[in-house]
């Protein structure tokens, strides 16, 4: 049953209409689970609305709250047949930025048991008092007693599923003390430890619809702290149904952050670096739901373990309210109800989804992971011995990344230094990424950050603070997906399309990426050889955009469609050509295209479609999503803000032009040399006359960068785009204030 998408599913709206409410529980709508409980007053007991039991409660008797600890505030026990305690979570708490929305995040990720209230409070820039009061107005119950129902749900499943001794389930749950630990199950189960633990298994009538709590494999015990073995413990994460746990592992193993993180589509596995020490989540199917295999050295972590891997999948989210949205856009119907389960992976750490976005910025997911990877060996802490082969190293630290160089690992200078400005910002808190982040706030503070745009911010909102409503829109992926599916990828059409699919652009988002995954991929050339790391492959994200110093030479190709598109720049309109294996050239102001082996053809080659501004990510190896990456380069270059091109590269020429063309790129940003220095550099110094031929047919103009070479005595001479032009890029990259064109 999908729900009725005029209807308003908020708390305040369902405890508004007790009605609506009873006639939920009359039809057992499991659609209500999470989202409000249902408390009997002839009993003392509180229920899911779907509890199987056969007898419904009066309506005289019924009474509503928003979450389980408000039903024990009341004086209601749970109900041992549904567990209402186990189910999913509101997805309610997931959207927006107001008090209560961020509270609740922050409470489920466990930060109360972390810093206490009033430092969820302080984090929150509230009283705790108001903290309070707002809470019990909104959900009926503070923070003390949501972080209590929380923690006596952690302790029953543990009870009920593993072997471990009783101290070790209460410190493990979140509990300061056994008496603590005793009293709370006593209160909300209406039974000590003993006897929940007793009940286990098939006489209890196994695991509710949605538990976290089935057993899939051994357990030890080890008491809270002991440091010096993991505690492997297996549980099945609370998610709504209808799950694809497959989809999710394939996504999560085709994005694994090399040395922290490996999978495949059965599993996917992933270090932690924990309060009380590294810990391991292994994520594996089971059947239309998901378990997680936790390892920690301070079993104080497992709540802390299984939040993680509820972000991985997505937990929160209600697929059926989210479908509800979307199918009503003639275009992405087809999508949702072929996959009506899917949804959108978070990263395991806020941190590290910034880490990611900013290395991701104008290359592919495969070439900005293969970043992150080296950026993982150069500031990461090595994973403890028992970690499984493969993984290596813990999660990244913010002041590690700060304090690393990263000078040495191949990456632009300028989003190097972006990566380090944003480390440290997350490090001394003025970016804060943590379950109580606003994300209007969070977004503010990261753009501020120098190398960090709006693509960036929105991937970071997407992925890193888990917001259902997070739309980057300056994804390639997104909008060649939108094509895909016969939308118009335009920025401005696409962002007035998506209001419709407000608050789930997320999810929307998921399916625009699977839609660009599917569509063919060019064939690739047949002078490319096999082991080119380029060659088109099936469209699944993993692709490398080749850097400037591995181009493509190809005179079999040169006949391959070209497209183009005309940029305004300080030194005039620039026309870029590109085709499927990269870019072709780059053209000055009324060229017919003779000079760069292209005659006739720039007036033939149609225009790109139009393409993101920004920062272009994901997999830009078909032509207009080169086109994009070599025009954000491009755009950086005249700022300022870039002083090296990373980009596929196709050049068509004699052998000797392609080997002059590419020593230019090995020519120091800020640094001039003479022809004969270019022709000893190519081991060919009597050569200088033809270098100098070769550098007039460059193709690439600005990008292999050609006026950086002048005569011997110093003087500019030769220059497509005239002697002005070229001074102009001289002054430009020394650091003067050019003199203007014309």
């Amino acid at each position: 049953m999908v729900p009725d998408r005029a209807a308003d599913w908020s708390v305040t709206s369902l405890l508004a209409d007790p009605d609506r409410c009873y006639r939920a529980v009359l039809s057992r709508d499991r659609r209500f689970d999470g989202r409000i409980v249902l408390a009997v007053s002839s009993t003392g007991i509180y229920c899911r609305p779907s509890c199987p039991t056969p007898i419904r409660p009066k309506r005289a008797n019924a009474r509503f709250y928003a979450t389980p600890a408000a039903a024990q505030g009341a004086g209601f026990r749970a109900c041992k047949r549904c567990r209402p305690d186990a189910a999913p979570g509101s997805p309610e708490w997931a959207l927006g930025d107001e008090l209560v929305n961020r509270a609740m995040r922050a409470i489920a990720a466990g930060e109360v048991d972390r810093i206490g209230v009033q430092g969820l409070a302080d984090g929150l820039s509230v009283s705790a008092r108001h903290l309070d009061r707002t809470l019990q107005a909104r959900v009926g119950a503070g923070p003390l007693a949501l972080a209590r129902a929380r923690r006596a749900h952690a302790a029953r499943r543990l009870l009920e599923h593993t072997d471990l001794s009783m101290s070790s389930v209460a410190f493990a749950a979140g509990f300061g003390s056994i008496r603590q630990f005793n009293e709370t199950v006593r209160e909300v189960y209406d039974r000590t430890p003993s006897p929940v633990r007793t009940r286990r298994g098939p006489g209890a009538g196994g695991p509710a619809a949605g538990d976290t709590t089935r057993l899939a494999g051994g357990s030890t015990g080890h008491s809270a702290g002991a440091a010096s073995s993991p505690v492997p413990i297996a549980l099945r994460l609370a998610i709504r149904p209808p799950f694809h746990p497959e989809g999710v592992l394939t996504f999560l193993s085709q994005r694994a952050l090399p040395g922290v993180e490996s999978g495949d589509a059965e599993h996917f596995a992933r270090m932690l670096d924990l309060a009380g020490g590294p810990g391991l989540i292994t994520l594996r199917p089971d059947g239309d739901g998901m378990l997680v295999e936790i390892q920690v050295t301070d079993l104080a972590d497992l709540t802390a373990a299984v939040a993680v891997a509820e972000r991985l999948c997505d937990a929160t989210c209600d697929p059926l309210e989210v479908a509800s949205r979307l199918e009503a856009d003639e275009l992405l119907s087809g999508s949702v109800v072929a996959r009506p389960g899917r949804r959108m992976p978070a990263c395991g750490d806020g941190f590290e989804a910034l880490v990611r976005a900013i290395l991701g910025q104008q290359v592919t997911v495969r070439q900005g992971i293969t970043l992150a990877g080296l950026v993982v060996e150069a500031a990461g802490r090595a994973a403890p011995a028992w970690a499984p082969p493969g993984l290596t190293h813990l999660p990244l630290e913010p002041s590690a990344v700060a304090e690393a160089d990263l000078s040495g690992l191949g990456m632009p200078g300028a989003r190097g230094r972006a990566l380090v400005a944003a480390a440290a910002a997350v490090a001394d808190g003025s970016v804060s990424l943590d379950a109580h982040a606003g994300r209007e706030p969070t977004r503010a503070a990261l753009l501020a950050v120098p190398g960090v745009g709006p693509w960036t911010a929105d991937y970071v909102a997407l992925r890193g603070l888990a917001d259902p409503d997070a739309f980057p829109i300056g994804d390639v992926a997104l909008q060649r997906g939108a094509a895909a599916l016969g939308m118009d990828r335009e920025r401005t059409a696409l962002l007035a399309r998506s209001q419709a699919w407000r608050p789930w652009r997320a999810v929307a988002v998921a399916h625009l990426w699977a839609a660009s995954n599917t569509r063919s991929a060019p064939a690739a050339s047949t002078s490319r050889p096999t082991t080119d790391h380029r060659r088109h492959r099936s469209r699944t994200p993993g692709d490398t955009m080749t850097p400037n110093d591995a181009a493509t030479s190809s005179n079999d190709a040169h006949d391959l469609p070209t497209i183009q598109r005309v940029m305004a720049t300080p030194i005039g309109p620039l026309t870029l050509v590109a085709d499927e294996v990269g870019l072709r050239a780059v053209t000055w102001p009324d060229e017919d295209g003779s000079r760069v082996g292209l005659a006739g053809r720039l007036a033939a080659s149609p225009p790109a479609a139009h393409l993101a501004d920004g920062h272009a990510t994901s997999e830009p190896t078909s032509a207009e999503e080169v086109l994009v990456a070599a025009e954000v380069q491009l755009t950086e270059y005249f700022a300022g803000e870039r002083v090296t091109f990373d980009l596929p590269l196709h050049l068509v020429g004699t052998d000797f032009q392609q080997e002059a063309w590419r020593s230019l790129a090995a020519i120091p940003y800020g640094e001039t040399i003479s022809y004969g220095e270019q022709a000893d550099r190519l081991g060919r110094p009597k050569a200088v006359r033809a270098v100098g031929a070769a550098n007039g047919r460059n193709p690439l103009s600005v990008v292999l960068p050609c006026h950086r070479v002048v005569a011997a005595n110093g003087d500019l001479t030769g220059f497509a785009a005239g002697l002005d032009t070229k001074r102009w890029l001289l002054d430009h990259e020394s650091g003067q204030a050019p003199l203007p064109l014309g």
